[in-house]
């Protein structure tokens, strides 16, 4: 396997830990947790823009919001000038939940980061930095197979 695939997968399967600590937020799987990070970062939105900042099918999106919706965590307002757009926002129960999982987050990474010296952190984020701007190319192109 190509050395910086098993490196990035590695580092995913220790991220899992993350989903641990999304899952102690509520009943939220750790996807939807995610999902509503960026509705707190970007609310009021519409369905379509959240779908294409989150990189997924509006049809999943749907889903998606249609269960935290059922959970009280989000909520759907018809737009005053096209009643096809919807609009979704997170509810109290939501903001709540939004600011739960970036507390847990915060928490969690305080942890990595004490594990490191000011040397390595300042590596760690450069490096990511620059793999940040890698992905980002590979992710303009429109197929990469």
């Amino acid at each position: 396997m190509n050395p910086l695939a098993a490196l990035l997968m590695s580092i995913a399967d220790e991220l899992k830990l993350i989903e641990k600590v999304e899952v102690r937020s509520g009943e939220l799987t750790p996807y939807q947790g995610y999902i509503v990070i960026k509705i707190l970062e970007t609310a009021p939105a519409p369905m379509r823009v959240l779908a294409e900042r989150l990189g997924i099918a509006k049809s999943t999106m749907t889903r998606n919001i249609d269960k935290l919706e059922a959970a009280g965590l989000v909520k759907r307002v018809k737009s005053g000038e096209d009643g096809r757009v919807a609009y979704v926002d997170l509810t109290e129960k939501g903001h709540l939940a939004a600011q739960k999982i970036k507390k847990d987050w915060n928490n969690y990474f305080f942890l990595v980061e004490q594990q490191l010296d000011d040397e390595e952190l300042m590596k760690v984020l450069e490096g990511l930095e620059i793999m940040l701007r890698a992905l980002r190319k590979v992710g303009e192109r429109e197929s990469i197979y």
